[in-house]
Parts: structure tokens; C-alpha cells; sequence
């Protein structure tokens, strides 16, 4: 057995020897990973990390900060300076191979919140001989020696490796990046990249520069190299924090998948993706780590993040997909490995290149985004990166090198480079001003706000708070609205208290001094942000609500208005003795925000005469009852006052109760305020203006109604704030709180009057959101089926703060065709109450696209031919998809009523052509074996042919039919492309339906009438392609003894443009012996003849191979005879060329398992008919070889 050996890692001051002044031990392995963390308590710079056997003197310095010693460490540190304390991490990663002791070793210090990765370098420990090891520490200076990971902080933010927009690191002498003239580049510092291609000079010399292929625009300008580059950091597999393996995860179509946070995704023996998400399918990834050998995203899928996500990718990656385009870039980061087979990064390549040819961004892409991919993140790869194909990213990237091309759009966007403003908060004191019982309590509300006037979530200072009191014992703070009296604070002091979670602090407070109290309140840590509230502590007030009183703009609400007096210093009640007629001054003070158009109004109960500035009311015992209305949004305050109630006469108590003047203080008169909050009832969606299409028409739907836009495409509307009018009342849609109670079509209500103040600077602050129905089993608006998709609604700007609303329009699109419920709403209460979401119905959308499925479309040759004969049947399919902007399909264009559907035709074009000049052959297809209306039959998102027939017909001769049958004429050969294309319309038709386009037009479709009047031409997109040839089959007069077989010469040929050739492409058409008409032109002797032809086969490269045709005479001895046989390619008899003609025999059938009308020709000027040749047995006697001339009876046989 053999003995375990350990190594000892350990801290030693440099010239002692190992392991004096042992500070701490602890065991690993190194064939496993492990971690070291210490702290040095003023830095010394003789502190070592030494790997040595613990039976033994092998040793390795993995760190070092001496002098000599780091000369022959692993780690040589630079940064550890004299006398300052650091927390270190040393953390060692192996390689994975279980028959190696070496992995990688990374050196972090703790900085600023976070561990800074300083160095990283390969550390081979096979030199010390053992696998166990123990691991010690020595030195003075360290302190808190273990051997285990830190606690982890929040994911690292990698700041580090994004200094700009796009770059590659520092030391990379093979960068290199190369972009054409449609890519753009935004958010660059003056126009700088962090590439330098400096390897161009090392490769090329002066034949080309560094900035000859960089074509794209930085921020509107041409970019300049040289920029910020990232910090080099070499990337390690290591999988070891992975807790859930997945193995070649397809994500299908419709399918939502949310993996395990944690998850590793691996390939199934090395050629499959560990994650393919397919078109239409959806992967949510929670905040985490996840890992990926190879990852594939194709056009159509989908990827959303919640949180900070960082995706490791082993290999590669490829997506045309849109991935995290709702949140932020810095919360996803990608980091592509390059992976070898050792578990390290390759080197960075060299870009291709050659003597003559110029260079290249090298293809080994580790990242690969193209057609039309979104994505919002962060992307650092260690090998080449390629963005292509209108694909655009929003965030940073740094590769080794990197490729732009047809329109690629990279936008700058990390707070790396990019940091938002730090974080301006307000303080707000509410009510501004109030009265109050002096034995009642004053609620005070405190509230810090961010500067859009929202709540503070997560504010962590505190709020001093102030009065103008100065006599102790007079007046104190309560933190509830009753009893508490153990927790009272005295208000003639300053206290600094904290706030909740969302900033907000409620006190009560309660003064025993008749008259005025002013508040301030103030952030801590901020002394120029303050607020404050004026409080009047009466012994009489009038009274509405005992807190805000909550309405909805333009609504009326039922109040009572009493007046109040104190009972006893701690109770109040209502003043009886204020009795009768009363004349009340009214005024309206705006709080939030601080001005406005509109005052608080009253009326009598049931009356439409509205006061906003002195009302009668008639009381009784201290009570009258009235209405209350204010037509706008916001905080404000009514104060009202009996001015003939004051210190100069008054009933208001009970004759038996009247208070003295000096009990009165300084009271004036009657009077109360009251804190009115009001919020808009809905919201109507209305025309954005300016050249944005008007949404207030958009009432098309799937079954009536014009066209609005294409699906996928941007369209603008405004959320107007409206008041309720008394045409609403009776829809029982708010409740007494001012809540709502259901939505609101708000469609006709563009023309309201609506809230200024809820959009003026300084209203209380909400963010307003654009949505559509969202939820299981919910459909759109139209079609209204079953299988109807109620697509995605996509918002540019998701939310408007209120401040916002009347100078920004929201910019969306919706995924589906058909009409939408759009909804606008706020994305929580207002002012405490919830808002109507108000909704209109907005359509019709229609499809952008018209795109051929390539994998459902084209055309098959019949028998494995290379080619087609006209007119002989091929098979074709097709698949047209109608798609959004995205190229997403549509699966809601099926369901329209047809009126409101385009259909698809199809052309074909003969390739050959010059551009533009005249190429349409539509007119030789035969579309009879397609279903009926085809191009009308949608089907959900797409037209479908299935597997069908065609045929390219026949050229017409001139005249076409003849006496003895239809002639065609030889032309061609053609190679012919089909393509789809949308019905013609006109402009009128166009603005009802909708305009869907082709998705790659790359056919022009022109033609021409008889007088060469020539059409514009029409774009088409190619489904399919095929050549077609004019053939004809060939049998050769053959003339031989009387007494011999003879071979019939057969071959195939095709019109080549200007003569026939022999067709040697073709193996299968057939002949067949058996199956042929026969026509006796001349005898030797009058008999019944019995010869034929034989022979059954196939030609081989167009001409008769191993099988021949046969022409076999009759066996009657010194018989001559001249005939004309026909092979039968088709079941028809061919006609004599006149009446008296010799008659013909057939034989029923034709060769082959299906006729060969392709193969038919004109041969005697009676029309297309089966291949004919004469055979004459007897045209010379035999061995002899004397030709018999001039025989009587024999002249006939030899013309």
C-alpha cells in the first residue's frame, strides 16, 4: 500500500526555514480545487504561500511578495504594499483531468466591497510528488488563515473588462476588428475603439494599414483605433459551483422553460448543444450562474432574464434570437470560454490572411449573432465574435477579435463606462397645512422621494425633524394615533428618526397651546433637503374627513361638514349650538403640485349650482350635508370659514358651556381645512401626433375595418389623463374609497377635458405602463377563436412617469395581426387609490412579410432526374408564412375573413436573362394538379401546397393544331426559378387590407405583351428552381437482309437553343417493343405478315445500352419487306399521311410503367406523335453482297 504523502502550503518570512512561526494548518488536495484565504496585518512585503511535502523537503512557492523569492513563484505579486493591511484570496482550480496535479491558480484582493481578480497563472504541482496535501501558514503578519472559499459577495459586476462600448485587452497583440459601411457604432469615448490591428503592419507590411476595413461609423463619425482597452483575464472552466446538469436541452416551439438556477448544460456526446432554443420557444433565467458547452438561439426564440444573470459558454454560442431586451445590459453577462481540451482558454489567432487576398477577422467564431438578433448584455470572449445581418446589441463587447457586417448596431450601454447619476433624494412633509383640536392629535406624514417625486424604496438615512416650539412640555410626537403616551417625544426638541422601507414615517402630533405650530423636517444626511407643514391647534374647527378625503376628477361625492369643539383636553365633539343658514368662504390651496387652474368646489345636496368661493349651507347641530367636486388631479386643500363666527359673537357651544376670551386664546373665527386628493378616472389612448399614424382611427378588425400597421412594427399613441363626466355615472365602476372597481373603454373620451396636474412638475409622483391582456386562455381582440394567439405587446418605453405623459408618446409594437385591447394604467395606486385602467380597441394589423418556408418548399425531379422534360410532370410544395416585422410568423392571419386577406401567386422566370429585360414563362405552368384557390387558402400563418404536380408545358407550333394533331415547336432549354409573390392590389385596396411585403425579394419578374409593351417589374421570392429541356426520342430507318434481326438505333434527344443533341443526362426513359404500331409499305410477296419489333429497356446516357429495340422479320423464306414501325411512348395510334395510305396496326399500351408524351415530335408534319423509323429487310442478298438493283418487283423496297 502505498503511503499518503502531503504537501504543506505555507506563509514564511523569507531566509527562514519552512515552517517557523506556523501561524495555521489545513489539508487539500492537489488534484482537487482548493482555497486559501488570510488577512496581513501591515504588510511586511517578506510574506510567501510555499507548497512543500510534509515528509519531505519538495517545496513551490505559489505566492510571493519578497524580493527574491516571488523571482520563482507562481504568483510574483506587485501590489501588496508596506505597512497597509489586505484580505487575500488565493484560489486554485484544476484542471478536471484526473491524471493531472496542475490547474489554474488566481490571485484576489479584497477591494471596494468585491474581490479583484489580480493575476491569474497556470500552476503545475506534479514537481511535488504527492496528491494530499497539508496546508500550513507562517508568519507574524498573518492573521486569519483558512483554507476555504470567502463568503461569496453579490455577483461580480466584471467592470473591469467593459471600458467602452467594444474593445479587446490589454496585451492582445492578434486583435484585430474589421466592420463595413452599414454597421453603426454608438456611445464611443470621442470616437475611439479599444482595437489597435496592429498585426496588420507585422503581416502586410505597407500593403495594407490597420484602419483600411474599418468602414463603420463610431457615434456618426469614421472610428478611430487606439481606445481604452479591458483588463486581460484568462478564463478557467470550472463547473464546480454547478448543482443541476442538463444534457442536450431542446427548448421546442411554444414551449416556456425556466431551468434551475445553477444549471449546467451539457452536450450529448460532443456534437449537440447543451441548450437549443427553437423559433418560438422561451427561456426564463433566474439571477444566477449558469454553464453551457454550446449554446444555440435560433431566429425566433427567446431568452428573458430576472435579475443578474451570468451565462458561462464553454465553446461557443450562436443566436439570432432576441435575448434580454427588457432589462438593463449590466444585468447579463456572457463569457465565452475558447475553449481547448486542456480546460484553458486558446491563444487568440491570427486573422486570416494571405499574399493576395486582404485580411479577415479569423472564423473560428466562440460568439456568433446574426439575423436580425437583439440582445441587451455584456459579452467578453476569448475567442472571435461576429455580429451580422441587421443584429443589434445594447451593452459592451470584448473579444479577441471582432467582425461587424450588413448593418450590425452595436450601442454602448453599461453603467461601466456609462454610470447613471448617483441617487438625488427629497424629503416631502404632508399635509402642508391643517387645523386641528388641541385634544385631538395632528397626523404628520414624512415621506423622502426620489426625484420623479416616488417613493424612496431602500432610502437608509434618517429625517430630523423640527418645530417652532420652544417651551418644553407644551406639545409632543406620538408614533400612533392613540395611547402611546410611554413613547412620547417632546416637540420643543429635534429628533432624527429612521423611515421605513419605502421612506415613510407617520407621527402624531398633539399641542395644548391654542395656535399655530410650523414643522421641518430635513434628510440627515443632506441638509439641503428639507420640507415643512403649518399646523393651527384651534378649540373649534370645521371637519369634513378625519383624514384626506379621496375623489375622482370630475366626480361628484356626498360629505358632511361639522363643526368641532374640544370636550375635554384628550375627546372632541360636535358643536350643537352652530345652527341654521350659514354663508361659508371657500378657498383652494394647491399642495401637489403648486398650482393650478381648478378649484375644490362645492354644492347643495343634489344641486348642479357649483361655489368655489362662499356657499349657504344650512346647518344643523353642528351638521350640514353637501357635494364636493374637483376637476383635476393632485393634492390640494380647501379651507373653509364662517366669518361671521368669530370672537366678536358665535353660538357654537351650549349656553351652559360658553368658553371665556382668555380660554380662547388666540382664535379668531370658524374654520377648517380639509386635504383633498384627487386622481384622473381613466386613461384614453389617443393620436401620438406628428407624422406616428393616428391611433384614434386604428378601429380596424379581422372581419371589417381598414388596415392600421404591420405586425411588429412601431406605432405611437398618448395616454391622456380624463376627467369622469356624469354620462358615466351608473357604471358602478369606483367605490367610496375612489378605488376602481373595472376597466374603461376609454376610446371616445379623447376629446375630455383631462388632468393638467397630474402631468405638471411637481405632482405626486407614478409611472404609467402600456399593456395588452395577458394570461392563460386569453385571446385578442379580434379573432376572437379558438387557436388565436394574443401575441406580445413590446413597449419601447415600458412605463411614463406622469410628468411625461403629455410630451411623450409610448412607441410599441404587437407581435400578432388582428386588433388588440391597448391598456393604460398606472403600475401602482395613485395618491392611494386605484386608477380605472382604461383600454380602446386598436387595429387591424396585418402581416409585414410574406416569407417562403425553405424547409417545406421546393420542387423534386421525377425518377432522380437532373432536369425535366417539358411537358412532363414534376412535384412541387410550398409553404408561404406570413410573418411580423421580427420574421415571426402570424398565426392569427388564417382567421381573418377573407376580404381582409391577401393572397399569394406564384411566378416563374427563366433565369438566363439579362436584368430587367422580358423573362416570364409563368404561362407555360400547368398549376392543374394544385388544390383550387391555393394562394387564397390561409391556414392559420401559412398557404400550403403540399406535395403537387406541375408541369412545364409545351411551346405551341404555329398554327398549333394541325390536321393530324396538336404540334408544339422546340425551344429552350430553360433554367427556371419560381417564385411567390402577394396578388397585385391597388392603393385603396392596400389601405383596407394591408401591404405585406416579401421577406427576401431576389426575383424581378417582367413581361411583355405581343407589341413589346413591357410591365414594371415585380419582385418575387425563389421557392424553388429547376431546369427543363424540349425532348424527343429517335429511331434511325435501319435497311438489312431479309432473314436478319435488326437493331432499330434509339437515343433521346434535347432541343440545346439551336439544334438537337443527345440527351446524356437521361437513364430512365423507356422503350418497350411490345408495345408499337406497325405500317407495311412495300412486299416482296402479298402475305399476312408477322414482323415486329422486340426489346425492353431503358437508355443509358440518352442512347440504347445493353437493351436495344429490335426489328424482327417474317420467317417466310426469300420474303422482302419495308415497314414503318412506331414505339408506342404514348397509348394513341398515329394517322396516315393520306386516305389511301397502307393501313396501321397497334398495339394496346405504351412502353414503361406511366406514357412519355415529353418525348413525342413532329416528325411527318401531322402533329407530336410516337417516334417512327422504316426498317427494309432485303436490301441485298446475302454473302455475296449483290445489291439487287433493278429487280423486278423489288424497286418499291429500296426508296
Amino acid at each position: 500500500m502505498i503511503r499518503p504523502l502531503f504537501l504543506a502550503l505555507c506563509l514564511t518570512i523569507a531566509g527562514m526555514a519552512p515552517f517557523q512561526a506556523l501561524a495555521a494548518s489545513c489539508f487539500a488536495s492537489s488534484k482537487a480545487s482548493f482555497d486559501v484565504t488570510f488577512m496581513i496585518d501591515q504588510a511586511r512585503l517578506y510574506e510567501t504561500v510555499m507548497a512543500q511535502q510534509s515528509r519531505g523537503q519538495r517545496q513551490l512557492p505559489l505566492w510571493s511578495d519578497e524580493l527574491n523569492t516571488k523571482l520563482y513563484a507562481v504568483i510574483a505579486d506587485d501590489h501588496i504594499q508596506r505597512g497597509r493591511n489586505y484580505k487575500v484570496w488565493l484560489k486554485y482550480i484544476h484542471s478536471g483531468n484526473a491524471s493531472q496535479k496542475a490547474g489554474m491558480l488566481e490571485y484576489y484582493i479584497w477591494e471596494q466591497g468585491n474581490w479583484k481578480l489580480l493575476q491569474q497563472r497556470w500552476a503545475d504541482l506534479s514537481s511535488l510528488k504527492s496528491t494530499k496535501i497539508g496546508i500550513k501558514a507562517l508568519g507574524n503578519a498573518v492573521t486569519g488563515f483558512q483554507c476555504q472559499a470567502p463568503q461569496p459577495p453579490e455577483l461580480a459586476d466584471y467592470c473591469d473588462l467593459f471600458p467602452g462600448p467594444l474593445q479587446t485587452w490589454e496585451g492582445n497583440t492578434n486583435n484585430y476588428h474589421t466592420s463595413d459601411k452599414a454597421s453603426t457604432i454608438f456611445n464611443t469615448k470621442e470616437h475611439h475603439i479599444g482595437f489597435s490591428n496592429a498585426i496588420i503592419n507585422d503581416l502586410y507590411g505597407s500593403q495594407y494599414k490597420p484602419e483600411d476595413n474599418v468602414f463603420a461609423k463610431c457615434d456618426g463619425e469614421a472610428c478611430l483605433l487606439n481606445g481604452k482597452m479591458a483588463a486581460n483575464r484568462i478564463l478557467t472552466w470550472d463547473t464546480s459551483a454547478a448543482k443541476h446538469i442538463e444534457t442536450y436541452k431542446i427548448v421546442h416551439n411554444g414551449e416556456n422553460y425556466t431551468p434551475p438556477v445553477g444549471t449546467y448544460f451539457k452536450d450529448s456526446g460532443g456534437v449537440a448543444y447543451g441548450l437549443i432554443v427553437d423559433k418560438g420557444g422561451h427561456v426564463t433565467f433566474n439571477q444566477g450562474e449558469y454553464w453551457f458547452d454550446n449554446l444555440s438561439l435560433i431566429e425566433g426564440g427567446e431568452i428573458t432574464i430576472k435579475g443578474k444573470v451570468i451565462i458561462h459558454v464553454r465553446y461557443k454560442i450562436e443566436a439570432s434570437a432576441a435575448i434580454n431586451t427588457d432589462h438593463d445590459a449590466d444585468d447579463l453577462t456572457i463569457l465565452a470560454y475558447y475553449m481547448d481540451g486542456h480546460g484553458t482558454s486558446k491563444s487568440c489567432p491570427l486573422p486570416l490572411h494571405g499574399p493576395t487576398r486582404p485580411p479577415e477577422v479569423a472564423q473560428d467564431y466562440t460568439v456568433k449573432l446574426n439575423n436580425a438578433g437583439s440582445i441587451r448584455g455584456r459579452i467578453y470572449s476569448r475567442g472571435p465574435v461576429a455580429l451580422s445581418n441587421q443584429t443589434t446589441m445594447r451593452g459592451a463587447v470584448t473579444a479577441c477579435q471582432l467582425q461587424l457586417t450588413n448593418q450590425a448596431e452595436i450601442i454602448g450601454d453599461s453603467a461601466c463606462f456609462n454610470p447613471p447619476p448617483a441617487k438625488d433624494y427629497f424629503i416631502d412633509v404632508t399635509p402642508e397645512q391643517d387645523f386641528s383640536l388641541t385634544c385631538d392629535r395632528q397626523k404628520v406624514e414624512f415621506q423622502v422621494t426620489d426625484k420623479e417625486g416616488l417613493p424612496a424604496k431602500g432610502y437608509k438615512g434618517e429625517v430630523d425633524i423640527a418645530t417652532s416650539l420652544s417651551t418644553p412640555g407644551k406639545a409632543y410626537w406620538y408614533k400612533q394615533e392613540s395611547g402611546g403616551t410611554g413613547s412620547r417625544l417632546d416637540a420643543s426638541q429635534a429628533h432624527s428618526l429612521a423611515v421605513d422601507d419605502n421612506g415613510h414615517l407617520a407621527l402624531w402630533l398633539k399641542s395644548d397651546k391654542i395656535g399655530k405650530v410650523s414643522v421641518t423636517a430635513t434628510l440627515a444626511d443632506d441638509k439641503d433637503k428639507s420640507d415643512s407643514g403649518l399646523y393651527n391647534f384651534v378649540p373649534f374647527k370645521f371637519v369634513i374627513a378625519d383624514e384626506h378625503l379621496p375623489v375622482v376628477a370630475g366626480r361628484p361625492v356626498d360629505i358632511e361638514i361639522k363643526a368641532m369643539a374640544c370636550s375635554s383636553p384628550q375627546s372632541n365633539e360636535v358643536a350643537s349650538g352652530y345652527q341654521g343658514e350659514r354663508t361659508l368662504t371657500l378657498a383652494t390651496r394647491y399642495d401637489a403640485p403648486l398650482t393650478g387652474r381648478d378649484s375644490v368646489e362645492l354644492a347643495a345636496p343634489k344641486s348642479d349650482d357649483w361655489k368655489t368661493e362662499a356657499i349657504k349651507l344650512d346647518f344643523n347641530q353642528g351638521r350640514a350635508k353637501a357635494q364636493l367636486r374637483y376637476l383635476d388631479a393632485g393634492k390640494t386643500m380647501l379651507t373653509l370659514f364662517d366669518p361671521e363666527c368669530t370672537l366678536d359673537g358665535c353660538e357654537i357651544l351650549p349656553r351652559s358651556r360658553r368658553a371665556s376670551l382668555r380660554d380662547l386664546g388666540n382664535w379668531q373665527r370658524l374654520e377648517g381645512s380639509q386635504a383633498v386628493w384627487s386622481r384622473p378616472y381613466t386613461f384614453a389612448l389617443c393620436n401620438a401626433g406628428g407624422e406616428a399614424k393616428p391611433i384614434q382611427s386604428a378601429t380596424g378588425t379581422s372581419v371589417k375595418g381598414n388596415a392600421f400597421v404591420a405586425a411588429g412594427e412601431q406605432f405611437e399613441t398618448k395616454a391622456k389623463p380624463v376627467i369622469w363626466l356624469p354620462v358615466d355615472a351608473g357604471k358602478s365602476d369606483i367605490d367610496a374609497q375612489g378605488n376602481a372597481r373595472g376597466t374603461v373603454d376609454s376610446s371616445q373620451m379623447c376629446g375630455r377635458p383631462i388632468t393638467a396636474n397630474f402631468m405638471a412638475s411637481g405632482s405626486p409622483g407614478t409611472s404609467v405602463e402600456l399593456s395588452i391582456p395577458a394570461g392563460e386562455g386569453i385571446q385578442p381582440h379580434s379573432p376572437r377563436v379558438a387557436g388565436a394567439s394574443a401575441g406580445q405587446l413590446f413597449v419601447e418605453n415600458q412605463s411614463l412617469t406622469n410628468q411625461s405623459l403629455e410630451d411623450t408618446p409610448f412607441s410599441a409594437r404587437w407581435s400578432e395581426v388582428g386588433s388588440v385591447l391597448l391598456q393604460a394604467d398606472t403600475q401602482a395606486d395613485y395618491l392611494g387609490m386605484d386608477m380605472n385602467m382604461g383600454y380602446r380597441p386598436v387595429g387591424r394589423f396585418y402581416p409585414k412579410y410574406f416569407k417562403v418556408v425553405e424547409a417545406q418548399s421546393g420542387t423534386a425531379y421525377p425518377q432522380d432526374q437532373s432536369f425535366v422534360y417539358m411537358d412532363q410532370p414534376f412535384r412541387a410544395m410550398l409553404r408561404v408564412q406570413a410573418q411580423n416585422a421580427q420574421k415571426l410568423p402570424t398565426v392569427n392571419y388564417g382567421y381573418f375573413a377573407d376580404k381582409n386577406q391577401l393572397g399569394v401567386e406564384v411566378e416563374a422566370v427563366d433565369t438566363g436573362v439579362d436584368y430587367l429585360l422580358p423573362n416570364r414563362l409563368t404561362d407555360r405552368i400547368d398549376f392543374g394538379g394544385w388544390p383550387k384557390n391555393w394562394g387564397q387558402m390561409w391556414q392559420r400563418d401559412s398557404v400550403i401546397v403540399p406535395d403537387s404536380p406541375l408541369l412545364f408545358g409545351r411551346l405551341l407550333a404555329s398554327p398549333a393544331v394541325l390536321a393530324g394533331g396538336r404540334s408544339t415547336a422546340p425551344d429552350g432549354p430553360y433554367e427556371v426559378a419560381m417564385g411567390v409573390l402577394p396578388q397585385e392590389m391597388s392603393a385603396s385596396e392596400c389601405q383596407q387590407v394591408g401591404c405585406p411585403v416579401l421577406a427576401q425579394p431576389n426575383i424581378e419578374v417582367v413581361a411583355c405583351g405581343a407589341g413589346q409593351d413591357c410591365s414594371e417589374p415585380r419582385s418575387a421570392e425563389q421557392f424553388a428552381r429547376f431546369a427543363t429541356r424540349y425532348g424527343r426520342m429517335v429511331l434511325d430507318d435501319v435497311a438489312g437482309r431479309a432473314d436478319s434481326d435488326l437493331t432499330i438505333p434509339l437515343r433521346v434527344e434535347y432541343w440545346n437553343g439551336t439544334e438537337f443533341v443527345t440527351n446524356k443526362d437521361d437513364d430512365v426513359s423507356r422503350f418497350d417493343g411490345q408495345y408499337s404500331c406497325r405500317q407495311i409499305l412495300a412486299q416482296s410477296v402479298a402475305i399476312k405478315s408477322q414482323s415486329r419489333i422486340e426489346g425492353k429497356g431503358q437508355v443509358e446516357e440518352g442512347v440504347t445500352g445493353k437493351k436495344h429495340l429490335t426489328a424482327i422479320p417474317d420467317p417466310t423464306r426469300g420474303y422482302r419487306e419495308q415497314a414503318r414501325f412506331w414505339q408506342k411512348l404514348v397509348d394513341a395510334n398515329p394517322k396516315k399521311a393520306v386516305s389511301n395510305d397502307p393501313d396501321i396496326a397497334c398495339e394496346k399500351g405504351y412502353a414503361g410503367e406511366q406514357s412519355q408524351p415529353w418525348l413525342l415530335f413532329n416528325w411527318r408534319g401531322l402533329g407530336d406523335e410516337n417516334p417512327s423509323a422504316v426498317v427494309t429487310f432485303g436490301a441485298y442478298r446475302g454473302n455475296d453482297r449483290i445489291i439487287y438493283r433493278g429487280e423486278k418487283g423489288i424497286n418499291g423496297l429500296l426508296n
